[in-house]
């Protein structure tokens, strides 16, 4: 007789109990989830010919290339051109376009193109400004008025300009005692525009090209512009920030940095909106060339008949926004606790505690003198502070100040001030010694610029503190202030921070 292993009557009621043991078993599981899905961003629009939707990606990464490091020079001039006007009047309109005129550029071929995209975008501006409709008034004049002008700088290897238009319309007229009456009707816009130009070619750059190739500049922009679009705007963001689109030119390059312009048609922001952004925080990968002053002028300018250049040529240094310098105030906000240097960068120098003593000191010098312990303690005891950090160099100024009324208005001024610089690499103040190619040259600068400077003694620079500024310096002798460009600063008086 077979055991039950081999029975097949068993076999198929074993095979039946399974089947539905496991019917139940899948009935009883839980269904699974289906993945949830992405949500789809709602597309862009199209604004004048500018695709928010395809944005740039600039590949590679963040920081700057192998052997770049910061620049600690550049050279710039802000100047007015010679511009031809035409004034365009049709009935109560009148329109002022100011067309460039850059014949005193060396590089004609660049100056022909630039000066051809401008005059074209200002004749825009023109018919833009005759399409309007103006407002009208039964018993009413209309008036309206449009103008564009440009303006021009370079800085470094860049020529940029910065269109502003503007156009106002109303109705107004004069009653019988003299006076107007506006009426209700009225026309406003605003336009600017901003281009960024390559001095050699002419051409109109896009953001990606004031950047080294394999530098991800979007990932360096787009946080800075989303920040200052939520913390600097006046309006509410229409929406989020997605990030610059692809072949963006609505910017240039200025003597402190780059401003990237968002206009009124944007998806973002109902009103036009400038962002700043200083050179310091883009220093990882933006393409700025060091350039010496004299070969500055030899390169882009033609000289006047006088011998002269069309505008003064300033020697620049990359102004340092890692630093802040604040005045404390403990429970009395009249009275202030102290003044510190503070760093934002993870990684402050070693300096920066030596630095902070040397400023306690002189903090303490402004509260234990005379100006400060007479004056009168139920005023608001401002103490002002000015400081700057270019590249290396910190300086500032504390002062105190305040007036008394002796009566009739006629005032009694007290004040007392100390000022300083530092080298942040090393904590050490640098006093005019430091600073000036010589005391002769110092000296020399003064009386061709009309100072009419005192008989300085020798050995004068030495200890005497001063403010270190992006294109000269200050300083105080026997209670009297002089000013020296940047022609007589010693060249290592500006080094590199990594």
């Amino acid at each position: 007789m077979r055991g039950a292993k081999g029975d097949p009557l068993m076999k198929k009621i074993f095979g039946a109990f399974l089947l539905i043991f496991l019917l139940l078993l899948s009935a009883c599981a839980s269904p699974e989830e289906p993945a949830p899905e992405e949500p789809q961003l709602a597309r862009l629009p199209v604004t004048d010919g500018i695709n928010w939707n395809a944005l740039a990606s600039g590949g590679g990464t963040a920081v700057r290339p192998a052997g770049f490091e910061t620049p600690i020079s550049y050279t710039t001039v802000y100047f007015p051109t010679e511009n031809k006007e035409i004034n365009y009047s049709d009935g109560p309109l009148y329109v002022t376009i100011s067309l460039p005129d850059l014949d005193f550029l060396t590089n004609k071929q660049a100056a022909d193109k630039i000066t051809s995209l401008l005059r074209t975008d200002g004749g825009i501006f023109l018919e833009k400004a005759k399409s309007f409709e103006l407002p009208y008034k039964e018993g009413y004049v209309t008036s309206a008025n449009g103008y564009c002008y440009f303006y021009f700088e370079i800085v470094g290897q860049y020529i940029s300009v910065t269109a502003d238009a503007s156009f106002n319309a109303n109705t107004s007229k004069e009653n019988p005692d003299g006076s107007w009456e506006w009426g209700e009707d009225f026309v406003s816009e605003y336009y600017n525009e901003f281009y960024c130009f390559d001095a050699k070619t002419g051409e109109r750059l896009t953001v990606a090209d004031v950047f080294f190739t394999d530098c991800d500049y979007a990932a360096l922009l787009n946080p800075m512009i989303a920040s200052y679009l939520y913390n600097e705007s006046w309006e509410d963001p229409i929406r989020p920030f997605r990030g610059l689109p692809e072949g963006y030119k609505s910017f240039a390059v200025y003597s402190g940095g780059l401003v990237i312009s968002l206009p009124a048609d944007s998806p973002y922001t109902q009103y036009s909106f400038n962002v700043d952004i200083p050179f310091w925080s883009i220093r990882q990968g933006f393409d700025l060339k060091p350039t010496d002053k004299a070969d500055f002028k030899e390169k882009y300018f033609i000289k006047t008949d006088e011998n002269e250049y069309p505008a003064e040529i300033n020697a620049r240094v990359m102004e340092n926004s890692d630093y802040s310098f604040m005045t404390l105030h403990d429970d009395d906000p009249n009275s202030p606790s102290g003044i510190v240097l503070s760093c934002r960068s993870a990684d402050p120098p070693a300096s920066l505690d030596k630095i902070n003593a040397e400023i306690a000191k002189l903090f303490k010098e402004i509260k234990d003198s005379d100006v400060y312990k007479n004056a009168d303690k139920d005023l608001y005891l401002y103490v002002d502070t000015v400081s700057s950090v270019y590249s290396n160099v910190f300086s500032f100024t504390i002062s105190f100040n305040y007036a008394v009324n002796k009566g009739n208005d006629d005032y009694e001024y007290f004040g007392v001030e100390r000022r300083g610089s530092f080298d942040l690499l090393t904590g050490e103040e640098i006093f005019l010694s430091d600073a000036v190619l010589s005391e002769e040259a110092c000296i020399e600068y003064l009386k061709q610029n009309e100072w009419n400077p005192p008989d300085f003694p020798s050995g004068f620079s030495k200890e005497l503190p001063v403010c270190v500024y992006a294109d000269g310096l200050s300083f105080v002798y026997e209670e009297e202030y002089f000013y020296v460009n940047a022609s007589v600063l010693r060249p290592d008086l500006w080094r590199n921070i990594k």
